[in-house]
């Protein structure tokens, strides 16, 4: 479809909308793409393969994987609170430093 044919107020798709950023082409990966990948990958392998470990106890396996999961959401409700009330930076280590 020619520019000329084509109805008021739309563009040819080849040419970019104004004041749209320049994209980066296909296939390029930026720091904040890779770090993103890596670390849905650690997380998504963590995800995917505490079942299958769990898999070979059996039945019980259901059991072990809801304990499992209610000690994460414990230990995560432990650092919240160990933050609110410790407000330095490091974790761990700042929580323990100010233990002694």
């Amino acid at each position: 479809m020619s520019q000329e044919t084509m109805p008021a107020g739309t563009a040819p798709a080849d040419v970019p909308a104004p004041g749209a950023r320049k994209s980066s082409p296909p296939g390029s990966l930026g720091l904040a793409q890779a770090i993103a990948l890596v670390i849905g990958g650690v997380i998504g392998t963590g995800i995917f393969l505490l079942p299958a470990t769990l898999a070979k106890y059996g039945t019980v396996s259901i059991l072990a994987f809801g304990l499992v999961s209610v000690g994460a959401i414990l230990i995560a409700m432990i650092f919240g609170r160990l933050g609110a009330r410790i407000p330095a930076s490091g974790g761990p280590y700042a929580y323990a430093r100010d233990a002694c």
